[in-house]
């Protein structure tokens, strides 16, 4: 694969996998704990708590994106099995 701006392309592409991923797990995702709510209530709006959903996964996978980025010469400076969560934001829920 031969992209004038591998940065650029990676960018275009980023926002594509996030929404897939929030298309595949928003349906599962459940409100936050009470528990929860009481140790994050400093720190949010109780509308922006009330509007949390989480879904648990016993593993974060790399998009295929990265795979294409070694390809390009892009450097992998994110392994996504490594992290403990993605949040995805939207305002039409």
């Amino acid at each position: 694969m031969s992209i004038q701006d591998p940065l650029a392309w990676l960018e275009g592409q980023a926002p594509e996998w996030i929404l897939a991923q929030r298309a595949v797990y928003r349906p599962r995702a459940v409100p936050i704990p009470p528990a929860a709510h009481e140790i994050l209530e400093p720190f949010f709006g109780q509308d922006v708590l009330d509007r949390t959903r989480c879904c648990a996964v016993a593993r974060i996978e790399d998009p295929p994106l990265l795979a294409a980025a070694v390809g390009l010469r892009v450097p992998q400076t994110i392994d996504f099995t490594q992290m403990a969560g993605i949040t995805f934001r939207t305002r039409s829920c």
